[in-house]
């Protein structure tokens, strides 16, 4: 955390919570368990934010989304991003992706040019985030995975 709070003072980021809690959720017992969440966060923010913004882009044209429209379009775009996952085959990421499109989607403050900016940061600092997180665990905690002891025969 201490890296990515240096990391955004240095860049003058006002903001340090994205980056530090894609650090803390990727800090995993072995570099290759963070590397798996890592890929899973960075995969699950990039896929939540594209829906998130290809649905604010189409609901730009419905003047009830705001009031009643996310009722339906939140769900139903869920589902598709649940099914988008697997498809792929790719269930580490799907709950951020959920949050993340959540993030976007409810957040009717936000005009429209604002979301692709919101959303390419989103990524950025999750990468950033991620990327501290496995340099940290891979050259001052690198622990790799033990295989289990050999199970005894049964008598």
């Amino acid at each position: 955390m201490l890296l990515c709070l240096l990391i955004n003072l240095l860049i003058a980021r006002e903001k340090s919570f994205y980056t530090a809690i894609a650090a803390i959720i990727c800090m995993q017992p072995t570099t290759s368990k963070s590397y798996q969440v890592g890929r899973g966060r960075i995969i699950g923010t990039v896929l939540g934010a594209a829906v998130g913004f290809i649905v604010l882009e189409l609901v730009a044209f419905m003047s009830f989304y705001e009031q009643w429209g996310y009722i339906l379009v939140v769900p139903v775009s869920i589902a598709v991003i649940i099914y988008l996952f697997n498809v792929l085959g790719q269930t580490d990421g799907l709950v951020i992706a959920c949050v993340v499109f959540s993030s976007i989607a409810l957040d009717f403050d936000r005009q429209i040019g604002d979301t692709i900016w919101y959303v390419v940061n989103r990524v950025v600092e999750t990468g950033v985030g991620v990327s501290v997180a496995m340099l940290v665990n891979h050259f001052f905690f690198p622990r790799k995975e033990t295989a289990p002891p050999p199970e005894e025969p049964a008598n």
